[in-house]
C-alpha cells in the first residue's frame, strides 16, 4: 500500500493498484458496452423517423 516513513503512510490515499485496475476495466468495458447501446438506440431513432417519414407520405400520397 503505502511507503511508511516513521511509522506515517506517506501516500495514505493510495490504493491497491491491481484492484483498482480491475475497476477501471471493468469500468471501460462497461463505457463501450454503454456507447453501443446507445449507438443501437440511435440506429433505431434513425430508422424509426425514416419509417415515419414514409408513411406520412403515404398519407399525403392517398390523401
Amino acid at each position: 500500500m503505502g511507503v511508511s516513513a516513521g511509522g506515517v503512510k506517506t501516500k495514505p490515499w493510495s490504493i491497491d493498484y491491481r484492484r483498482r485496475d480491475t475497476a477501471i476495466v471493468k469500468f471501460v468495458q462497461k463505457l463501450k458496452a454503454g456507447n453501443d447501446g446507445l449507438r443501437e438506440v440511435a440506429s433505431l431513432k434513425v430508422t424509426n423517423d425514416n419509417l415515419r417519414g414514409s408513411i406520412a407520405a403515404d398519407h399525403r400520397a392517398i390523401e
